[in-house]
């Protein structure tokens, strides 16, 4: 939303059901925005993280440190998050 009168405001937003297909998925956004798709393996989260030129970050839900070590050694990302 914004009011012609005040500072342009974007409401935070959680995109759910997302694929790599949408330009959210590749292309980085300014504003409070989040994405989220499902995968199926870790190799599939790899992939599809990888396959984006922007690599900022990237997160892990897991209660496995193990393989939260193994995926952020496989990301090309500045920082990786674990359960957050």
């Amino acid at each position: 939303q914004t009011d012609q009168s005040g500072p342009r405001l974007f409401q935070p937003t959680l995109l759910a059901g997302c694929d790599r297909s949408m330009e959210v998925m590749v292309e980085e956004s300014f504003g409070p925005l989040i994405a989220i798709q499902k995968v199926s393996s870790m190799e599939e989260a790899v992939e599809g993280i990888n396959a984006s030129k922007y690599g900022l970050t990237s997160t892990i839900f897991t209660n496995d440190r193990a393989k939260a070590a193994k995926f952020a050694d496989q990301v090309d990302v500045g920082t990786v998050f674990m359960n957050r």
